[in-house]
């Protein structure tokens, strides 16, 4: 039968389902604790020239514009929270998407005041600000106007634009290194005044949103906030000048980009290639960085990976747990689970650490997909992997399913679920976050 109001407990030794009832099924975990020490970071970065040739490097291509007509050349770019995706901005606002980056709107085909010289995306990848070079800021999708330049005086225009974490706010920078800040972005400081070498191309903020950078034609890096000084370029011969930079996904480090498309890295910003030395039909006018990604070990939260939704493909058998502290005791584990197929979990900020093993590769969790109607083991997010309704599976032996109300992994997270034998039937809510299966054969939608 059906028993409701049940859960299901992961702990080192066995994965344990506790019933409505009282009883209890275990089975032995196959997982090895503790894990591995880590991996390193996978940074990767992306290159964009002015004609919408994309260039990948340790991250994927999901087309581009080179080759096909474009009104106004392509000015800046901005990736997906998944690095799935990305958008192009041309200087007339208009927009290309691609992978899983949304079309929310442009302001192509419409009168502008002055060119389009940046973008930004909010951190949930469903909208983006584009900037002008006198400070207009055009909002569209789930992205908020804080306020904007346009229409006041500037004594050197506007060249970037970067969102704070929350994206709650946003900072523009001038060609003087003057910074213009609205919404929640805090004002750390600014070049605007003193003398340059050359002119101020770009900007990057910092992972927690309380710094920022700078960066100058001539390589010039100039830091302010909790943005640390990791180096520069400044002072050394370039074959081409800078045209923009981008940080690394833990904030200790950045990448610079040139117009032949010669990559320069600092601090923890991994170097994964470049275009330099290349031939290039147009020159790159910016670059974006890759989603943070990480395999197995421990990663202390804030520190290593960032409080964020992650997923990964999975394997026959990967294990994770949420830890409260970093002594390794069973006391100190908040959730875990052992999971066949796709897996989905959300660190939070009040985590210590988070353990993996068995895992594969984790990024940062997709805000769109497939929706599919068909599916098998794996945790899934409802409205992106799987679509709501009611589905049904000729079971087995041992099915568990779970309807989810988040992906932390908490006993309270879960709507409903039923570990059993035989034919099932669930209605998925399209309020739930997500659903578990395990052992349960193909689902599929009625």
């Amino acid at each position: 039968m059906r028993r409701r109001g049940s859960w299901r407990v992961v702990t080192t030794l066995a994965v344990t389902t506790a019933l409505a009832t009282g009883t209890f099924v275990s089975k032995q975990a196959t997982a090895a604790i503790p894990a591995p020490a880590p991996s390193p970071l996978l940074d990767g970065y992306r290159e964009v020239a002015s004609d919408g040739g994309i260039f990948t490097f340790l991250t994927s291509f999901q087309g581009s514009h080179g080759g096909a007509p474009l009104n106004q050349p392509i000015v800046s770019m901005a990736s997906t929270p998944d690095g799935q995706g990305y958008w192009l901005v041309a200087s007339d606002g208009g927009i290309f998407n691609y992978g899983d980056a949304g079309y929310f709107g442009s302001h192509g085909g419409a009168p502008l005041n002055k060119p389009i010289v940046g973008m930004a995306a909010t951190p949930d990848g469903r909208g983006y600000w584009f900037v002008a070079s006198d400070g207009g800021v055009f909002n569209y999708g789930d992205a908020g106007y804080f306020g904007s330049h346009g229409g006041s005086p500037l004594n050197k225009p506007i060249v970037g634009i970067a969102a704070t974490k929350d994206g709650n706010g946003y900072w523009l920078v001038a060609s003087d290194g003057g910074i213009f800040n609205y919404g929640d972005a805090g004002y750390d400081g600014s070049h605007g005044g003193s003398p340059l070498n050359k002119p101020i191309v770009g900007m990057s903020a910092t992972s927690d949103g309380d710094g920022y950078w700078m960066v100058a034609s001539d390589g010039g890096i100039f830091n302010y906030g909790d943005a640390s000084y990791l180096g520069s370029h400044g002072g050394t011969p370039l074959n081409q000048s800078i045209v923009g930079m981008a940080a690394s996904n833990d904030g200790g480090g950045y990448w610079l980009v040139a117009s032949d498309g010669g990559i320069f890295n600092y601090g923890d910003a991994p170097f994964r290639g470049s275009e330099g030395g290349s031939h290039l039909n147009k020159p790159i006018v910016g670059m974006s960085r890759g989603p943070l990604t990480f395999t197995d070990g421990t990663w202390v939260v804030d520190k290593d990976i960032p409080a964020e939704t992650f997923h990964t493909t999975g394997t026959d058998a990967c294990y994770w747990e949420r830890d409260s502290d970093l002594s390794g005791s069973v006391n100190s584990i908040i959730a875990n689970d052992i999971i066949s197929g796709p897996d989905i979990v959300t660190v939070l900020g009040s985590d210590a650490a988070f353990k993996s093993d068995t895992c594969g590769q984790w990024s940062v969790m997709y805000t769109s997909g497939p929706q599919s109607t068909s599916f098998g083991d794996g945790v899934f997010a409802v409205g992106v992997d799987i679509a709501p309704g009611t589905y049904s599976t000729a079971g087995s032996g041992s099915c568990y399913w779970a309807r989810l109300s988040d992906f932390t992994g908490n006993l309270n997270a879960i709507i409903a679920n039923f570990d059993g034998a035989g034919p099932q039937s669930v209605t998925i809510s399209p309020g739930d976050d997500g659903f578990e299966s395990q052992g349960c054969g193909v689902w599929t939608h009625q």
